[in-house]
């Protein structure tokens, strides 16, 4: 069994080759820890600086390149699934009494609020909302504080993306449907035009809604995992 420097050394040797990422060292290290003690314990001759070279060699000319381009795929995948899964559970008893809540109240105002009034409440309730996705993401972030090492699986865990689209959707909507019209005239005049933005506006901020649980869940499962990565 190898000792804690010869451990130690192992941790080393994947940051001299550009293994960056805590949680994929660790999975490098238990690798080669294992392919080395095999290979000591079956000829007693060689040597911790010998047999490491020898199976860093088993890994082909790129080395670790290969193992992290795939750990990164995985990880991005990772994140797109849990966002894509956070997301459908809007359109999904129960949650999807929030969507339809949402929906609601947006077609409620178009035919129940003075049109010059409705302006005012679009411009506010997206301003609204878009205040509460980054009061969320502050304090998610203040919740979980960053890390001392960096982590692969916290990489793609962003929450700021459909934010930002949110965002843009005014322009958006302005460039490819209403062309230099004002925006909210067009919204408050045709009904097609509004109801396509409050489709839009909602799936967005659902989207940020499942992005921020996904980043929780990532976070927590990275604490407890990874605690060292913390300290």
């Amino acid at each position: 069994m190898l000792n804690e420097e010869q451990i130690n050394r192992l941790y080393k040797f994947c940051v001299q080759h550009y293994v960056r990422y805590y949680d994929v060292q660790i999975e490098l290290v238990d690798h080669l820890a294992n392919a080395i003690e095999a290979k000591m314990d079956a000829d007693k001759n060689l040597d911790f600086e010998t047999t490491l070279n020898s199976v860093y060699a088993g890994f082909g000319r790129m080395g670790f390149s290969k193992i992290i381009s795939q750990k990164t795929e995985a990880a991005s995948r990772q994140i797109r699934k849990r966002n894509w899964n956070y997301f459908k559970e809007y359109f999904t008893v129960p949650k999807i009494a929030v969507t339809i809540l949402f929906i609601s109240v947006f077609t409620f105002l178009y035919f129940e609020v003075n049109k010059n009034n409705l302006k005012i409440l679009v411009g506010a309730t997206v301003i609204f909302f878009m205040l509460a996705v980054i009061l969320s993401i502050i304090f998610y972030f203040r919740a979980y504080k960053k890390t001392k090492k960096e982590l692969l699986c916290l990489k793609y865990s962003n929450v700021f993306q459909p934010l930002g689209i949110v965002c843009q959707l005014p322009n958006f909507l302005n460039l490819f449907f209403f062309g230099k019209k004002d925006i909210y005239d067009n919204l408050t005049q045709h009904p097609v035009y509004y109801f396509l933005f409050v489709i839009i506006f909602v799936a967005l901020l659902l989207l940020s809604f499942a992005s921020l649980k996904t980043y929780r869940e990532i976070q927590e499962n990275a604490r407890k995992n990874y605690p060292l990565a913390f300290e």
